[in-house]
């Protein structure tokens, strides 16, 4: 998966001829995609068939672009299951100065093939937007492990576990290979505790919640969820410092401590997707409520076009597959952030104009958006700097 840095780089990169992007939704996970199906391929075929349309009748125009779309296919076509994970990327300049790929852990909502003269990186912002950092604390009577969730990826930090014995950090991978058997350790479960051990049981959640708030600003956490049995994860959150406690977005009630971390992903992404959905969507709820009361937020296509012109725009919500085209022949604003390009490149080049001023995008495509008043405000809004 690109940083954000690379996808700004993408999206100001100036190459010498357009560029084809293919991003492909290879999700093993769809039930279209398994015994051997490759519906993807199909996509990238017909998407490629479509963009050609496009291509000016000249000789070596359509030259350049059907040499750049059989390189794209013998790709697509070679593609292992690692190498195309969830999804998978490639920008193709037409004379081959810029070639770019990338590997995607989690799924793009559907298969796009573009042509344009710049790579087209809104999907990407919106993957980049899905799998912002979260912190993960998983938890059971007698230790608590640490691991971030970063674009669908688990990662250990440095001194991932604490345990009741010890009362210190130390790394998972020496206690997991120390302990092979972990996966069939449920532990006692707290009712079964004397009054003394449940008092040291206390005790050691009262400590463990004091150390991890500790290490919330040096893991660089915004986002914190916990996991473990309900009532351990109560009585964490109340022992956590109030700052680190606002930031416990929500709580999964499974025993995933001693899972290893490919299964913990598993576990917790579509927690972490609806999570996303909901903030998303209050976002623009935001937006809106500011927009019509005069503040620091735009709603519609001409005034999210004027506040990115002016460099406004904090963060750009935006719906990637709205039909602009009405809004753009009246707005202005919308067709010099459009550079002329065809109104289904709307939201692409907001997109851009956004993240070239330092702004962020969130995107909110088809149902993921439904509910959240996006499609009232015209497909875009935006929150504003000023």
């Amino acid at each position: 998966m690109p940083t954000l840095d690379e996808i700004r780089d993408l999206a100001t990169a100036e190459p010498g001829a357009p560029v084809l992007s293919a991003l492909l939704r290879t999700d093993l996970r769809d039930p279209e995609n398994v015994n051997g199906s490759a519906p993807w391929r199909i996509e990238l075929r017909n998407g490629l068939s479509e963009a050609e349309t496009a291509v000016p009748a000249e000789h070596a125009d359509r030259v350049a672009f059907r040499r750049a779309a059989a390189e794209l296919e013998a790709w697509a076509a070679g593609l292992d299951a690692e190498t195309r994970a969830r999804s998978v990327a490639r920008f193709l300049a037409l004379d081959g100065s810029l070639d770019r790929t990338y590997t995607l852990r989690l799924p793009l909502t559907r298969t796009v093939v573009v042509q344009d003269a710049s790579p087209y990186v809104l999907p990407l912002l919106a993957l980049a937007d899905r799998g912002r950092p979260t912190g993960l604390v998983l938890m059971a009577h007698d230790r608590v492990r640490l691991a971030s969730w970063v674009d669908g990826v688990i990662e250990e930090p440095p001194g991932a576990l604490y345990q009741l014995e010890g009362g210190q950090w130390r790394d998972y991978a020496a206690y997991a290979a120390g302990n092979p058997a972990r996966a069939q350790q449920t532990g006692r479960h707290p009712e079964g505790f004397g009054p003394r051990e449940e008092h040291h049981r206390e005790g050691f959640l009262r400590e463990a919640a004091r150390a991890v708030g500790g290490r919330v600003d040096e893991l660089g956490w915004r986002r914190l969820v916990l996991v473990g049995e309900r009532r351990l994860t109560d009585e964490f959150e109340r022992d956590l410092p109030v700052a680190i406690r606002d930031l416990v977005a929500d709580r999964i009630a499974r025993h995933l401590i001693e899972l290893t971390a490919a299964e913990i992903a598993g576990h917790v992404e579509p927690t972490l997707l609806e999570l996303w959905r909901v903030e998303a969507r209050g976002l623009v709820g935001r937006a809106r409520e500011l927009a019509e009361a005069g503040g620091a937020a735009a709603a519609g296509l001409d005034a999210s076009a004027r506040a990115l012109l002016a460099g406004r725009v904090e963060r750009l919500l935006v719906d990637p597959f709205h039909d602009f085209a009405d809004e753009i022949a009246g707005s202005e604003a919308a067709q010099v952030v459009l550079q002329g390009a065809p109104a289904q490149l709307m939201a692409e080049r907001a997109a851009e104009a956004a993240i070239a001023r330092g702004g962020e995008v969130t995107s909110l495509p088809g149902a993921v958006g439904e509910g959240s008043g996006l499609d009232d405000a015209g497909g875009i809004a935006a929150l504003l700097r000023y």
